[in-house]
């Protein structure tokens, strides 16, 4: 006889796989409903296990900024796409406040979805949060090519969402040029 496997089965197996027998147990008993009903019928267990360590890592830092990129591709992207998670724990970045930072990033924004997020934690903490998730092409029809954009894209998007740098024009350099966000 067959058995349906449903997503929470593919979550719990993807946990064990990813964290071991014991700490992937107890990660999804805490975390089982951390993701929503579309999130689950957009993304794969898979996907969760990652999304979900991104999570919680910035729920336990201590740096008072929650927020994260993690930039990726599907396989099937055209050329010169680009896909972007951010990660959020607390208010949500507005897309009034992303948008400007991610043209002069030299991206335009084609699509973009949100995904809220409820964590636990063993110890009776909850968080919202949320996984927002990008699709992008690059403006001047450059490759996505995740070797080349991936690192300094995410640092670049750190360094201004955190101050550290400005959102300006000179930003498209980061991945029109290949230079670093310092530079």
């Amino acid at each position: 006889s067959r058995s349906i496997r449903t997503w929470s089965d593919g979550f719990v197996g993807a946990l064990i796989d990813a964290h071991g027998e014991s700490d992937g147990q107890r990660l999804f008993h805490t975390q089982a409903n951390a993701f929503g009903d579309r999130y689950c019928d957009t993304f794969g267990p898979e996907d969760a296990v990652v999304d979900l360590d991104e999570l919680m890592t910035l729920a336990r830092s201590k740096d008072g900024f929650k927020i994260k990129a993690r930039v990726y591709r599907h396989s099937d992207d055209e050329h010169n796409a680009v896909r972007l998670k951010l990660y959020v724990l607390g208010g949500v970045l507005p897309l009034s406040a992303s948008m400007p930072i991610f043209e002069n990033l030299g991206l335009k924004v084609i699509g973009e979805d949100s995904y809220p997020v409820t964590l636990h934690t063993s110890d009776d903490w909850a968080g919202d949060g949320a996984v927002l998730d990008f699709l992008m092409e690059r403006i001047d029809e450059g490759p996505g090519d995740l070797s080349i954009v991936k690192e300094p894209l995410e640092e670049a998007f750190h360094a201004i969402v955190e101050g550290e740098a400005e959102s300006d024009g000179f930003n498209r350099l980061v991945i029109g040029a290949g230079l670093s966000w310092r530079d």
